[in-house]
């Protein structure tokens, strides 16, 4: 190994509280009301999409889906979920909290631009979501990687309105906030895209 290379990533896995400031202030819990960049950067961490998007290499690869279909020139696309995933309230992810986060898109500031072109979405089973749009979009993938389509989980969100909607499938969790001020996370380390370099993460 790059002696180097290793140095840096030792150094970096050291830290153990990450603080960065930014110069809008955070305001919102919810992905589908806040389609802002400095609420994108807290969707990113502690939320996942069905599908993302490689700056680096402009291409689409699996998030919560790993695979998808499309039928009827793009009018209906068909999503089969990645098993085994939790939630940071340790639910595991379910054709239904897909099915949940969409509907709770109807009327929302961000959302709702994604909603009313669904005509339905179904739970076909467990691990399969089946959505059928108005008319045929071929760009619908692209839409599945806008932050505001992060998926949620419907336990957390009907147990606590306020809070819920930040109990994702991220690499990190909500610890604490005061809006204007800070928001604070803590490492997820069940998340399935691996655990977190640190241990908190302040955003101020």
């Amino acid at each position: 190994a790059d002696p180097e290379m290793q140095a840096s990533t030792e150094s970096t896995a050291l830290k153990q509280d990450v603080v960065a400031g930014i110069a809008l202030k955070q305001s919102s819990l919810d992905a589908v009301e806040s389609g802002t960049t400095q609420h994108f950067y807290l969707w990113n961490m502690m939320m996942d999409t069905l599908v993302r998007f490689n700056n680096e290499t402009q291409e689409l690869e699996p998030g919560l889906a790993v695979s998808w279909s499309s039928e009827d020139g793009g009018k209906t696309y068909v999503f089969k979920l990645r098993e085994g995933v939790k939630f940071h309230n340790g639910e595991e992810l379910k054709a239904s909290d897909v099915v949940f986060t969409f509907q709770r898109m109807d009327g929302s500031s961000f959302g709702n631009s994604v909603f009313i072109k669904l005509e339905s979405i179904e739970a076909v089973d467990d691990y399969t979501v089946q959505m059928v749009l108005k008319k045929a979009n071929m760009d619908w993938i692209y839409t599945m990687t806008l932050p505001y389509t992060s998926i949620m989980n419907e336990k957390a969100v009907q147990d606590n309105a306020e809070t819920g909607t930040a109990v994702g499938t991220g690499p990190w969790q909500l610890d604490s906030y005061e809006f204007g001020n800070y928001t604070k996370l803590k490492a997820f380390d069940e998340s399935w895209r691996g655990a977190p370099q640190a241990r908190t993460f302040t955003f101020r």
